[in-house]
């Protein structure tokens, strides 16, 4: 399995705040909070997995989490309009733990078995948002 291609200095720029790590930079954790709402994003970038909760501000669980495993790399993109990260090349698995909960282990990272190329867009300025492109 590849090793995610990031710039941690591109997300901190985009998100606006500086990532919780662990005692061995395995992964890094993000929270953003804007407009009254929550964004919790945790990148385990040896894994290559993206987890990115929505919550309300009163709220202390999320109303949406999406977990994505990134087969390219994490693009920022810093435009007069708009600012946001690009999750490029994805597949949407069901946990952080993916690889240990299947079954049968399958490789998602394989193009042959799985060809999509599904881009997933994380908007912060001026709203955030997120697309699946």
């Amino acid at each position: 399995m590849p090793e995610l291609v990031w710039n941690e200095y591109e997300v901190i720029e985009c998100l606006g705040v500086l990532p919780e790590t662990e005692e061995f930079f395995t992964s890094h954790y993000f929270k953003l909070i804007k407009n009254e709402l929550v964004l919790a994003m945790t990148i385990w970038q040896i894994e290559s997995c993206v987890a990115i909760s929505i919550s309300k501000e009163t709220d202390s669980k999320p109303f949406v989490t999406i977990y994505i495993l990134v087969r390219d790399k994490i693009s920022f993109v810093n435009e007069k309009k708009s600012s946001y990260l690009v999750f490029r090349d994805c597949i949407v698995v069901s946990s952080e733990f993916w690889m240990h909960t299947d079954e049968e282990f399958i490789n998602y990272f394989d193009k042959n078995i799985f060809p999509s190329k599904l881009d997933f867009e994380l908007h912060v300025y001026p709203k955030l948002e997120l697309k699946f492109s």
